[in-house]
């Protein structure tokens, strides 16, 4: 037997003896009672036997047994409640100790938690961590004094008021490392952003569109032949600006088809795929409209400017092969057909050249005929204004049908090319509409301080003005006859400058020979060999006045006449 259980054996057995004692003395006492109640009845009834009184002896000594073991089993049922509410009242005193064991070990990790991530620093001081601390031991519970129920009430506050002390601290973390941080949230763009670009592109106004400008019908607008349909053309200052215009673009269909980093220019070229039988025209005005700051326009088609006769070149009163231009390392650049090099006019020449044409090259006949006014060989028969100057030549023109056109993107091509081969001076013979990409990258050569002379245009008296020939900072040449007239199907307007040489021209051809060409084509070298030897105000100080006094639309300054070169 457990030894500590042995005690209260020997209480239960004392416990039991008394109960017996009680009980033999109430049985004896029911037993007196029962002769005094009933002896009047005995002595009544004397004929009661001996048996009948041993029955009643023995009825009343089993009640009285049956009462003594009725109370025994209420003894023994009352000492095990008594033992299983003790079980019960250890077990709950157990639960309440761990509880307060596992509160105090949540409160001694959160008051490290905040130690660790909120230093110093950041919350203020020391005495801020101290206070918290304090704060958390204050709310643990005092379970050793309190009853099973209240020490459990008390674990069960605490540990909400450390979980509540723990969220706390984790959410300061949280503000102070997102108030660290910039903010990632993406910002939705505009649908139509006013202003994409910022860098400035221009160095001077480009200008306006013309009043009369013709404009395309919606209709027709993807069949018009001057310009590349469903193509829409953008430069821009680097290729940063190119990537976030290309994404603007992208809102309108625009997909890139090329990117050209034009380094002389100091320009990123793209050429964009517009949906197709949708009307590029439209869709370039309105990107125009919406965003401003973009140089987009079409990939516009150039034409030559001449009206397939030839011209003359002694009208200017050139020099004679003089020593002084023929000791210059002079350098001039033209942008036209290709040249053929094998022709006997150029045989010999200082002449290189590149090709940039998309497509079918066309006939080398006009550029061919150009580049022999310049540095043709007298001994030919063709006598070059400049026969001992360099000579670069990028062609650009292509033969599409019954057309010789060239495309913006391969004169954006070209011109940077020429800047990088550092001429002075570039020719170019052809013309059309006003182009925003083109004029952009002008702009970029003329800050370069190499001079552009491009040809007025054959469309007559009445005709819109030729670009880019009207842009400001070109210098542009109209044609005259052998008489000093002016040609007739030549253009008028403000942005003439000088009228040269233009009405049967003798010069080379495709062949081996040479014939008669007409067209302000033929007039720019001229004022192209005058620019490499010659500034722009000595030329319009010397120039022969013709038409109204002073400048006209007609004949700009007046007749180039070449100034004194060799005194």
């Amino acid at each position: 037997m457990n030894p500590t259980n042995k005690p209260r054996a020997l209480k239960r057995s004392a416990q039991r003896a008394l109960q017996g004692s009680l009980v033999n003395t109430i049985a004896c006492g029911f037993l007196t009672a029962g002769l005094v109640l009933y002896g009047p009845v005995y002595a009544q009834e004397p004929e009661a036997t001996d048996d009948a009184k041993q029955r009643n002896v023995r009825d009343v000594e089993a009640e009285s047994f049956r009462g003594k073991e009725s109370y025994q089993r209420t003894d023994d049922s009352k000492q095990v409640e008594e033992i299983n509410l003790k079980a019960s009242s250890a077990q709950q005193i157990s639960d309440a100790a761990k509880q307060q064991n596992a509160t105090q070990a949540r409160s001694t990790a959160t008051r490290q938690q905040v130690r660790e991530q909120q230093p110093t620093s950041e919350l203020g001081s020391a005495q801020q961590n101290t206070a918290k601390e304090r704060e958390i031991t204050a709310s643990e519970p005092q379970v050793k004094d309190s009853s099973a129920q209240e020490k459990e009430i008390a674990a069960q506050a605490t540990e909400n008021k450390a979980q509540a002390a723990e969220s706390a601290a984790d959410a300061t973390v949280q503000q102070q490392a997102t108030a660290a941080q910039p903010s990632k949230r993406p910002l939705a763009p505009p649908r139509i952003p006013p202003s994409p670009i910022t860098a400035n592109l221009t160095t001077s106004a480009v200008p306006p569109l013309p009043v009369k400008a013709v404009i395309p019908s919606v209709t027709n607008a993807n069949q018009n032949s001057n310009f590349e349909p469903s193509e829409l053309m953008l430069v821009s200052a680097d290729m940063a600006a190119a990537k976030q215009a290309a994404s603007y673009l992208n809102r309108y269909g625009a997909q890139i088809k090329t990117r050209s980093a034009l380094a002389n220019l100091g320009l990123v070229m793209s050429v964009f795929r517009l949906p197709e039988g949708e009307d590029t025209l439209a869709i370039i005005r309105q990107i125009q409209t919406d965003l401003p700051n973009l140089q987009t326009d079409t990939n516009q088609r150039y034409q030559l400017q001449n009206s397939r006769k030839t011209y003359g070149a002694s009208m200017v009163g050139w020099p004679q092969a003089p020593s002084c231009i023929a000791q210059n390392a002079l350098h001039v650049g033209v942008i036209d057909t290709p040249v053929n090099t094998a022709h006997p006019a150029l045989l010999g020449a200082n002449i290189q050249a590149k090709s940039f044409i998309k497509g079918e090259p066309a006939s080398a006949t006009h550029g061919t005929a150009v580049a022999s006014i310049l540095v043709g060989s007298a001994q030919a028969g063709f006598s070059g204004l400049l026969p001992q100057a360099q000579l670069t030549a990028a062609a650009v023109f292509r033969q599409r049908g019954e057309r010789v056109e060239a495309t913006t993107d391969s004169l954006l091509l070209a011109l940077d090319w020429l800047v990088q081969q550092q001429v002075s001076v570039i020719n170019l013979s052809l013309g059309g509409e006003r182009n925003r990409v083109l004029a952009q990258a002008i702009e970029q050569v003329l800050a370069k301080r190499i001079a552009v002379v491009a040809a007025a245009g054959n469309n007559g008296p009445q005709a819109e003005p030729v670009y880019p020939a009207a842009q400001a900072g070109v210098i542009a040449v109209t044609a005259v006859d052998a008489a000093g007239r002016l040609y007739d199907q030549a253009n008028h307007g403000s942005y003439i400058e000088f009228a040269a040489p233009g009405v049967d021209i003798w010069a080379a051809d495709n062949a081996q020979g040479g014939h008669y060409h007409t067209g302000t084509s033929f007039a720019a070298p001229y004022l192209t060999a005058a620019l490499a030897v010659a500034n722009i105000q000595q030329l319009q100080n010397q120039a022969q006045d013709k038409g109204p006094a002073g400048k006209d639309p007609q004949y700009g300054h007046g007749l180039l006449t070449m100034p004194p070169l060799c005194q």
